[in-house]
Order: structure tokens, then sequence, then C-alpha cells
């Protein structure tokens, strides 16, 4: 009865947040009206339920908006919604929908567009970790959704809201194509007017945004993996807006030509190994030990980020989420611990390990954590061959085939009160989708009960307890070796009034001076 009442409670204090949200009309005032910005990395899909890139999701911020926004505190602002409830039992979430919002095709927002939105993440790869426990949503009318969840659930409110809501019209008109032709399927501020994903993006102000037209009019987005001719782009004034190179940033900031803010993240750069291959010697765990001992991470920070980089010592980022606290064993920099685990492993000389995957990302950050790893297990007698990809196809492939040995990438968590949850999506849920536990010396059955769990417990020092439990046994796996954490360097034309939150930014809040 006790947590009842204290989920009941909760959800009345994040109800309250919906009070007063109204429109924030904008205008121009006659000054600049359009922006440019690069992007990092060629696109995959403004399907904005399979965007798992970054530079998709920037794009697709723009155009998309969720129930409600997760700010970077966690707190939630309106967006879709008005406001919520929940039964007694808390398993059942009522959802009230703005009555004023239309889609940019016209159409107005229903819930059944809510409820069309959902069902199609409900079996989708990127999105199985945000929805955990959701079992049913149904429309109750044309503004209330309800939610219905296997148990009450700590994480949910705001991991749900990792789903863009979008016009089932719309997408269904747009068949197998959505997602690679302009649509008119997004509620939010702007709208995709031209989409060829290897060289420009362009976006246009929705002049019947609910919120109000946006002050920039013109989104430009441009594809340039080079780092370097980004910079010199950006520069040059192409750009208005951009991440810079770690190599260039006291360059840059030494300039005094632009508006420079150097910002943590939730960031981490990643070598995954796949322990599913009973033939490969990552199946045993002594093998995996071995390679965590021999990674000189201060050195891949100076290496591969200049310096601008934490050493990650877990994947999930320690002290960022509730659950991520560091648990389990220290696995510093040990190149004879690493050669003594291989010999006990029944590798006296060393092994070979297959290919490192390694996506052409990261302004090259990922290549050269790639090279450096090559060197690290070369000294203690592993050997491997790496294999660059382009990241769309190659982040698909690991996803989906699972034919890889290792890969190397990075993930930007979003914000979450408790949002170490989302590590169960690395976890044994659907053995079609996700293998990471497929060997029989973990115990992937016990990971995800207590997963399930941690959710279902809404004291928060209990739910804590159950975190650090499972942390201490998840990372011990040495499945995933978290490498660093970089931080965001950014910088923009000092004529213009941005800002770079931990999520997503969404140019509708930034204004030319």
């Amino acid at each position: 009865m006790k947590k009842t009442l204290a989920l009941v409670i909760a959800m009345m204090m994040i109800a309250a947040l919906f009070a007063g949200c109204g429109s924030n009309e904008q205008v121009s005032d006659g000054k600049r009206t359009d922006i440019n910005i690069p992007l990092a990395s060629i696109g995959n899909t403004l399907d904005p339920h399979d965007a798992s890139l970054l530079v998709d999701q920037n794009v697709c911020n723009q155009i998309y908006e969720p129930l409600w926004y997760v700010e970077d505190d966690a707190s939630l602002t309106p967006r879709l919604a008005t406001g919520l409830t929940v039964n007694d039992a808390g398993n059942e979430i009522t959802v009230t929908l703005r009555d004023d919002v239309k889609f940019q095709n016209g159409e107005p927002l229903k819930a059944s567009d809510v409820v069309y939105s959902y069902q199609r993440c409900l079996d989708n790869y990127y999105k199985t970790a945000s929805l955990l426990g959701l079992t049913k949503v149904e429309a109750i009318n044309d503004t209330t959704v309800k939610f219905t969840l296997d148990g009450p659930n700590s994480v949910f409110l705001t991991t749900m809201n990792d789903v863009w809501i979008v016009s089932e019209k719309a997408v269904e008109e747009a068949g197998d194509r959505f997602g690679a032709i302009p649509t008119l399927a997004g509620t939010g501020p702007y709208i995709l007017e031209s989409y060829d994903q290897n060289t420009k993006i362009v976006l246009q102000a929705n002049k019947d945004y609910w919120r109000g037209e946006a002050t920039i009019k013109t989104i430009n987005f441009t594809p340039m993996a080079d780092s370097s001719t980004q910079l010199l782009a950006f520069q040059n004034g192409e750009f208005d807006f951009c991440n810079i190179p770690s190599a260039d940033w006291d360059n840059v900031v030494a300039s005094g030509n632009f508006t420079t803010v150097q910002a943590p993240s939730r960031h981490v750069s990643y070598i995954g190994l796949n322990v599913g291959k009973p033939e490969s010697p990552l199946y045993d765990l002594r093998v995996r030990q071995a390679i965590h001992y021999c990674i000189d991470k201060e050195s891949m920070c100076l290496v591969a980020a200049d310096g601008f980089a934490d050493v990650a010592t877990h994947y999930v980022r320690v002290g960022y989420f509730e659950g991520a606290e560091g648990k389990g064993t220290d696995f510093s920099y040990n190149p004879e611990k690493a050669k003594q685990l291989l010999a006990e492993a029944g590798y006296p000389n060393g092994c070979d390990v297959g290919t490192i995957s390694v996506i052409n990302g990261g302004g090259g950050r990922y290549i050269k954590i790639a090279q450096l790893l090559e060197q690290n297990m070369k000294d203690v007698g592993i050997t491997c061959k790496i294999e660059i990809g382009e990241t769309g196809a190659m982040l698909d492939d690991i996803a989906q085939n699972h034919t890889y040995d290792m890969f190397i990438s990075g993930i930007t968590y979003g914000v979450s009160v408790s949002f170490y949850d989302s590590y169960g999506n690395y976890g044994k849920f659907d053995d079609a989708e996700v293998r990471l536990y497929e060997n029989e010396n973990i115990d992937a059955d016990w990971v995800d009960e207590m997963f399930q769990k941690a959710r279902s417990e809404m004291d928060a020092a209990k739910r804590l307890a159950i975190y650090n439990e499972l942390e201490a046994y998840v990372h011990d796996q040495c499945c995933y070796l978290g490498v660093m954490h970089i931080q965001n360097l950014y910088a923009w034309n000092k004529n213009l009034d941005a800002y770079a939150p931990l999520n997503n930014y969404l140019v509708y809040d930034w204004s030319w001076k």
C-alpha cells in the first residue's frame, strides 16, 4: 500500500508540471532566418523509430515530438501531453493529449496516432529497452490514451518518451519509403522539405506549429564525415554551429571568433565482444578479462581524443544514472595479469580473436581506438584484424546479424532518473534479435529477472541495491568494455543565440541576435 501511495504521489507531482503550458510565438524581426549545420556522418534513415544514429536523431528531433520532453535534469516538460493519471495498482497510466495540435499534413493529433506510434515501436530493436513492461496501449477517446504495464514501473514515465509521435495516415501513405522521402508525419517545429542523406537535408519552419512558428525558418543540414573538412568550412563561415575536433579545440578557442562551450557528455566510446560463439576464444571469460586488462585507456584518451575525455571504467557512465556506481571488478591496465589469464584459458602463446569491426564515425576516434586496441592486444599475444565500415550498415549488421567478433562504437544515453535500465537492451530479451548473453556461463535469465525486479521496485533505496548487484554481475561478464567518455566541444557563430543541451539540441530554441 505504501508503495502504491508513493507511486501515485510521484505521478501527481509529475502531472503538475503540465500546468500552464501555452504557446510561445516568435517572430524574426528582420534578422537572418536560416542556419547551416554539418552532420558528422551520412545518415541512415529519418524514420524516427529506426533512427539509431545521433545524426539522424538530431534531424528527427526538429521534426517530431514525444508526449513530453525529458530535460537535462530528468524533469519532464509538456509536449503533446497535458496530464496523466495512474491507477492504484500502478500498472495503468492514462495520458491526456493536447487538443490544439495538428500534424504537418493538416490532420489533427488523435489518440489513435499515439497508439499507432507506440505499436510501431513495441517490436523495434532500437526501442525495446524504452518500452519494457508495456503490454498494451489503447485509445480511450480522441484525446486520451491508456498504457497498460505488467506491473509498477519506476522508469517507464521517462523512457517512454523515446518514442516520437507520427501520423498514421502519413506513414501508411509513404509505405516502405517512409524515412527515405519527405513526409508530413510530424507535429514538430520543422517540416522536411528535401532529403538527400548523402549531400543535404533541408527543413522549413512549420507555420502552423502549435507553439508558434520558429524564428529560424530554414535549417540546412550537410553530411560531412571528414572532421578537418567540416572544421575548415565552419571557420570559413559555411556552417554556423559545429562540434569541434579535439585536436583543433585550443586553436578555435584562441581565435576568439566564435562562442565556444566545453561540456560534459553522457557518451561512452566502447568495445563490444561477441560472447555467443562457442568456437571463439571470446566465449571464455578469462580471454575477455585479459582483453579488459590489456587496454591502456589513458593512452587512448590522449591519442584518440587529445585528452578531452575521461577514462570509462564501466559501460554506463558512473555517477550519471541511478545504479551506475562502479560496482564490480577493477580492470585497470595490467598486461601481466592479461597474459596470466590467457595462459589459464589455454592460450599461453596467445590467440586470434578474429575481426574488430569499426564504424567510420566519431571524427576518426573509433578508428584510432581500434588501432591502439590492436597494438595493446598484440603486446599480450592476442591478434586480430581491423575492418572499417560505413556507420549505418555496419551497426545494422552488428545489431541484427551478430556476425561480428569485436566492434567499436559509441552511444549517448538519454537522461532518466533510472536510465541504467536501458542497459537491459543488451540482455537476452529476444533471442531472435539480441544474442549477447547466449553463453552457457552467463546467467541471462537472472539478468532479465533482476532488471524486471528493479523496474517494479518503487522504493529508490531498494531499487538502487538491485541495480548495484546487477551492475557488478554484468560488468564482470566483460561483454562490453567502456573506453572513454568524451567531452562535447561546441562552437557557433557569435551572432547566434544557441544552447547545447545534454540531449539532442532543438533549433526552435535558438535565434539570431
